[in-house]
């Protein structure tokens, strides 16, 4: 729910006089659906990533077995999202464009991605968590510094 809900109002809501103005449901969308399975992901990834060196040694292969996947489905989605954003032409992206600094976090996650990949590749246990919550921190933060007023 709480990555449907980033999703629907990235995308907006029927507002009047300062209130939503919509129905039950005008706030779901296939975009506010997206951004739930987006943010399961992301806290997916967070999950795998802070287990390491918590668990047996059966699990920690499960573990370094899933993060690569979850880190690929996580990656489609933020692509998927920014593609829709554009083709849309979203007001978040009007944003971006005042505002050419947030171009700054994708930078940050794709580094803390790769650092992520290296780390699991190599089986060290420190850095997939910090870099799976740089990873997440640069994804989803980056939304409430979108909507940060000017």
């Amino acid at each position: 729910m709480q990555g449907m809900m980033v999703g629907a109002l990235v995308e907006g809501l029927p507002i009047s006089h300062g209130e939503y103005s919509g129905g039950e449901f005008s706030w779901l969308s296939p975009f506010a659906v997206i951004c739930g399975v987006g943010l399961s992901l992301g806290y997916t990834l967070l999950g795998a990533a802070g287990l390491s060196g918590n668990v047996t040694p059966r699990c920690g292969h499960l573990r370094i077995a899933l993060i690569p996947y979850l880190s690929l489905a996580l990656l489609v989605f933020l692509v998927v999202v920014f593609v829709y954003a554009l083709s849309e032409n979203l007001r978040v992206m009007g944003r971006w464009l005042e505002r050419p600094y947030l171009f700054a976090f994708p930078l940050i996650a794709a580094v803390a991605a790769i650092v992520l990949a290296v780390s699991v590749r190599h089986r060290r246990d420190g850095p997939p968590f910090y870099m799976g919550a740089l990873v997440f921190a640069a994804a989803f933060g980056t939304f409430a510094i979108t909507f940060w007023p000017t």
